[in-house]
């Protein structure tokens, strides 16, 4: 029990410590030795992917997003995988590589329809929907947009409703 609550805190010792830190420098040696030292475990998997998004440099963030998701397969957790799939594509997002984007949402957005996580699932459309943004086609982003908004509207998500309609807002500025 002990060395449970040692790793756990070991690994929130260090997502605190370097979300922190300007992730425009390499990964630093103490990230690498919480993939190394600590167990795997869902928790891990979580905490690593939150890491992940916190990281500045995307070509870091799509190298470190694929890690995760082997990790997360090799211990066969659905949810963390697609999480880290989505992490991959949001890299890919801010490097304006739509067609990569859109690679991997859909792969997290297929995990996410199984497991039934209306929030998730919402959220992956609204990916989609920003990865055809970047490819310049504005009516599959509207139709992606929209149907983040639909499942939002209909789990009361008040602030993916607020996101969604921006979405849509901006891919009809530009249709």
């Amino acid at each position: 029990m002990m060395k449970r609550f040692i790793s756990h805190y070991l690994l929130w010792y260090f997502v605190s410590v370097f979300s922190c830190y300007s992730f425009s420098q390499p990964i630093p040696h103490t990230i690498e030795s919480a993939f190394s030292s600590l167990k795997d475990s869902p928790q891990k998997v979580d905490s690593l992917n939150k890491l992940c998004r916190s990281l500045d440099d995307h070509e870091k963030s799509i190298a470190f997003g694929i890690r995760v998701k082997e990790l997360a397969e090799k211990i066969n957790y659905k949810k963390g995988a697609a999480q880290a799939l989505n992490n991959i594509g949001n890299g890919y997002y801010y490097q304006e590589n739509g067609k990569e984007a859109l690679y991997y949402h859909s792969q997290a957005l297929l995990i996410r329809e199984e497991l039934g996580d209306k929030k998730d699932i919402a959220a992956s459309y609204s990916n989609l929907g920003n990865a055809y943004d970047v490819l310049g086609d504005k009516k599959s982003a509207v139709a992606h947009h929209t149907k983040a908004l639909l499942i939002r509207e209909a789990i009361k998500d008040s602030s993916g409703i607020a996101k969604s309609n921006s979405n849509i807002s901006s891919a009809y500025l530009d249709l």
